[in-house]
């Protein structure tokens, strides 16, 4: 679906509530003709971190799927979506209160389109 995305979020200092939309009004969907959204990978850095980051991401517009990304670790966060995808967002939430300190969160992504 076009060329690696870069993208990247402040998230103040904890307790403030705070999520990290992407994109921030709608969704990314098939473009060009495509039957369908094969998956989409994410690979998320914050400076002096490691670990893992929470992560949430729906598709066709359904609940949100909370999973786990490898921070500084491209390869590693792929997500698969099988059949009748036609559009995503995810996001980053503060959960249990990570990160407790401010911090940017620093991504590229892309999806996968199924002809």
């Amino acid at each position: 679906a076009g060329g690696e995305r870069s993208g990247s979020c402040f998230m103040p200092k904890a307790p403030t509530p705070f999520t990290c939309k992407f994109p921030s009004s709608g969704s990314y969907g098939v473009v060009n003709g495509a039957r369908q959204i094969g998956g989409f990978y994410v690979n998320p850095s914050i400076s002096g971190k490691s670990g893992t980051i929470p992560f949430q991401y729906r598709v066709n517009g359904g609940g949100w799927i909370n999973r786990n990304l490898v921070l500084n670790n491209p390869g590693q966060n792929y997500i698969d979506f099988g059949n009748g995808v036609r559009n995503f967002e995810f996001q980053f939430p503060r959960i249990n209160g990570f990160p407790n300190v401010g911090a940017t969160t620093n991504f590229k992504f892309n999806y996968d389109l199924d002809r």
